[in-house]
Formats: C-alpha cells, structure tokens, sequence
C-alpha cells in the first residue's frame, strides 16, 4: 500500500460521527424524532422512545424487565439493532438467548471506556453506548445530540407516554441529574461534544441548542 493510500485510510476511520440519542421525556415530540431519522446521523432510542421513531439504527434499554414486557412489540415494529448492559450472568444469559447485543454494565461514575456506566438510567447509558459503538473517542470532534432528554417531570409527566408499567422505575432524578456531571467531563476530555437540543430539560452539564439549528450540520444533511 503506497502513503497516500495508508493515510486515506487511516484518515477515514478518524473522520468525527454526529450521534443523536433520544430519551423518553415528555417534551419528546414526533417531530422532533422525525427530524432524527432524516438525519444521517446514527440515531439511538432509548427505551419507549422506539414508537415515535421505528427508523432508528438502534434500541438501548438497561431493564431486563423492560424488555420482557416489551420485546414481543418491538420485533414486530422496530427493525434496528437491539442493545442492553448486563451486570450479572443471569441477565447476560437472558440477552443472548433472546438476540440482544450487550456491553457489560458497572456502577462507577462517569463515562466506561470499555463498558457502560450506569448512571442510574437509560438515557445515560445512551450516550455511552453512542461513545463505544461509535468508537469516538478515536474521532475527536465528533458530537452526540439529545433530544428527550427532560430529566424531570414536563407538564406533571415522567415520559411522553406516562409512566413505565408497575414494579419498573419511573425516574429518580435528583440522582440521576448529578451523575451527568463527570460524564460531561468525561466527554470533553475526549474531544467529544454534547448539544442539549431536548425542548425542555434540568440538564446544565451540557450545552444547549435547538434541533432546527443543527438542520445544515448534523451528518451533513439537512433535514
């Protein structure tokens, strides 16, 4: 391989990647999700946040509980790639036997550079599953959008739909909102950046936006 082939390549698999994430908070709208999958952005939806945008390249949700009271609706309209974390054998076993792809999960602050970190919820673990599947650590300026993103109640709900069914968490965000603290750290000292484009939102960690700004930039398409 001649130099200038070597160094196309090398270039290329160090070109930055826009990710957008998109939680379950109720000031989630269509539209807003609609926008996402017309990106060429890779878009990751985070738990319920598959029914407003069945297009997306992935599905994340920690909860294996989540996914048994959900899998049956989701192999019938979702057609990505499904991802969750696992923290003990059980539920690895669990992953494997029902065709979801899984990272281990651990408990430690801030962004896993091998591994999810918890973070208390899904939507935190949504940003670093984007980092690893993305590898983008290794793609300085590379940028991970949020829409959904609430962390807290809109208009006296949790979720756009609700809440989750009985016997599965439904937001404590005094502690989730804390936790974001070292993982925008985290980020930044990785060369990644995070825009904040959810309509409404407790998160200060990062900064803000509006998605129609980001209409001529994400991915390079304008939506």
């Amino acid at each position: 391989m001649c130099g200038d082939e070597k160094k196309t390549q090398t270039d290329s698999t160090r070109t930055p990647e826009d990710w957008i994430c998109i939680a379950t908070g109720p000031s989630l709208t269509r539209e807003d999700c609609e926008k996402a999958s017309r990106a060429t952005a890779k878009v990751i939806v985070v738990n319920d946040a598959y029914r407003l945008c069945p297009d997306a390249e992935y599905l994340y949700a920690c909860d294996d509980r989540w996914w048994r009271h959900h899998l049956e609706d989701i192999r019938a309209n979702f057609k990505g790639e499904l991802y969750t974390q696992y923290h003990n054998d059980s539920v690895k076993q669990y992953a494997d036997r029902e065709g979801l792809k899984s990272f281990p999960g651990k408990g430690s602050p801030g962004l896993g550079l091998d591994r999810i970190h918890h973070g208390g919820n899904s939507g935190y673990q949504s940003i670093n599953l984007a980092y690893l599947l993305g590898n983008l650590g290794e793609k300085p300026g590379s940028r991970i959008i949020l829409l959904g993103f609430d962390m807290g109640n809109t208009h006296g709900k949790k979720h756009f739909f609700g809440d989750h069914p009985k016997g599965m968490q439904n937001g404590n965000y005094s502690n989730y909102v804390p936790a974001f603290n070292q993982l925008a750290k985290d980020l930044e000292s990785e060369g990644v950046e995070v825009v904040n484009c959810s309509r409404n939102s407790a998160l200060t960690q990062f900064k803000r936006g509006v998605i129609d700004d980001y209409t001529d930039q994400i991915g390079g398409c304008d939506l």
